[in-house]
């Protein structure tokens, strides 16, 4: 029986491409106004930044800070760095929540998951501060019965060390959780390793082959949670 159902965030409860990709033509246009860069030089230099601060950082919390990216790009080109890469953090994070929508259902879902006496929790991975941000911005953070956010852990997913702080907060078994997840190799193989049920968001059926998959929350049924029990 399913007594536990995690949900991770970014593309699971709201589409993050489609607000990032807002976001960083706000950053864009920033720079182009403040320091004459085109939109091809502030895409491809912060591209090679998130590429450093992953490689160099490793799976954690602060590889995904942006007021750090924006620190080091413009370290790069020899460009202040006060008050700019706070200014581009803070620009970025507002426009990206302000263009944030739930994904189609969602909430319904989760009332629905709530009246049917499931506990519901979030697992992602990124800074604490952003992501209750995010929840509240979504008006989804009060069916939440708790969080583990990778900044909390030390390490991102499909860490074991992730998943295993989620079973504890569950207060459930292993094989009486179910998480939910967009990303294949970090979500459902992460939460399987962990002896979990996992269940893949799908929206765009970029994986059709998968047996437990979902591309639409309001499809899914508290019967067809415990059937995958």
């Amino acid at each position: 029986m399913i007594k536990t159902v995690i949900f991770d965030l970014d593309d699971t409860l709201y589409d993050y491409k489609d607000s990032h990709r807002i976001a960083m033509y706000a950053i864009c246009a920033y720079c182009e106004r403040e320091f004459g860069l085109t939109t091809e030089e502030t895409t491809d230099g912060i591209d090679n930044i998130m590429k450093q601060q992953f490689e160099e950082m490793g799976p954690i919390a602060a590889s995904h800070n942006r007021i750090i990216r924006f620190q080091r790009f413009l370290e790069e080109r020899d460009l202040p760095v006060f008050p700019h890469a706070l200014t581009m953090s803070n620009l970025y994070w507002k426009t990206l929540m302000d263009t944030a929508i739930r994904e189609p259902g969602i909430r319904e879902c989760l009332a629905m998951l709530r009246d049917s006496g499931i506990r519901l929790g979030v697992g992602t991975n990124m800074t604490a501060l952003i992501q209750y941000q995010k929840l509240n911005q979504l008006k989804l953070g009060e069916y939440f019965d708790f969080i583990v956010t990778s900044e909390e852990i030390g390490i991102d997913k499909p860490d074991p060390a992730f998943f295993q702080c989620c079973i504890g907060k569950a207060k459930a078994e292993p094989d009486e959780i179910l998480f939910i997840g967009d990303n294949y190799e970090f979500d459902i193989k992460g939460a399987r390793s962990a002896g979990m049920h996992a269940l893949l968001y799908d929206p765009k059926d970029l994986r059709p082959n998968e047996a437990h998959r979902i591309n639409d929350y309001r499809d899914l049924t508290a019967d067809d949670i415990q059937a995958m029990a």
